[in-house]
């Protein structure tokens, strides 16, 4: 298994009382394998895909990824397992708006001191032709539609080449027609590159494509 979480439980403070947000939630994940997590708004998902890419802390229960306990991590090896190992793409893509779609996509590179400014510029470049934006590496975000924004943080996400792609939402923000363009690349993304990936999603059609799928409701996964 790549992705092992255990009883994990997350309570956020409410005034004098407490929510909880996930109770005891236990999923495996291997490698190569798509799972999605499914359930409607307010059921922990989101919560529960930011532990689980360790941007976020369980109040109990671990997270392991290749054997590591990431609460046992340093701060510091944690960043770097975050921008090193696993890619994120969230619904409202987090692009940079100072700055162009190649720069975009460079930038995770950037910050990894292992690769240098021609070599994430190549990357990124062989990235976005992948992703089917070879004519945008000038633009800027507020020049692309909603479906190429996606593709370019699905391709800032593989900047890195991640050995897991957490997705939150991939497509709620777009279109029918743009939401299945976004998965069939994910699917194809997944079987070329031989990359877990982890969803959320509400929409059942876009967890069709996964092996793997788990419902969630009030903070407890079925």
């Amino acid at each position: 298994m790549m992705l092992k979480a255990r009883s994990l439980n997350k309570y956020y403070s409410c005034g004098k009382s407490k929510l909880h947000v996930l109770k005891d939630v236990s999923l495996e994940v291997s490698k190569g394998q798509i799972a999605a997590i499914v359930g409607p708004s307010g059921a922990g998902k989101s919560t529960l895909l930011h532990i689980l890419g360790g941007l976020d802390t369980p109040t109990s229960g671990e997270v392991i990824f290749e054997e590591r306990s990431l609460h046992k991590l340093s701060e510091s090896a944690l960043s770097q397992m975050r921008n090193n190992e696993v890619g994120f793409v969230f619904q409202f893509y987090h692009l940079l708006p100072e700055f162009n779609v190649l720069e975009n996509v460079m930038m995770p590179a950037l910050v990894n001191a292992k690769c240098k400014g021609q070599s994430a510029k190549l990357k990124a470049r062989e990235l976005l032709k992948l992703v089917g934006l070879e004519q945008r590496f000038n633009h800027f975000p507020s020049q692309l539609s909603g479906g190429e924004q996606q593709r370019v943080a699905i391709a800032r996400a593989l900047i890195n080449e991640p050995k897991l792609l957490l997705c939150d939402e991939p497509t709620g923000n777009l279109d029918s027609e743009n939401g299945k363009q976004i998965c069939s690349m994910l699917e194809r993304l997944n079987k070329e590159k031989i990359m877990a990936i982890v969803m959320v999603t509400h929409n059942l059609d876009v967890a069709k494509m996964a092996s793997k799928v788990y419902n969630i409701r009030d903070g407890i996964l079925q």
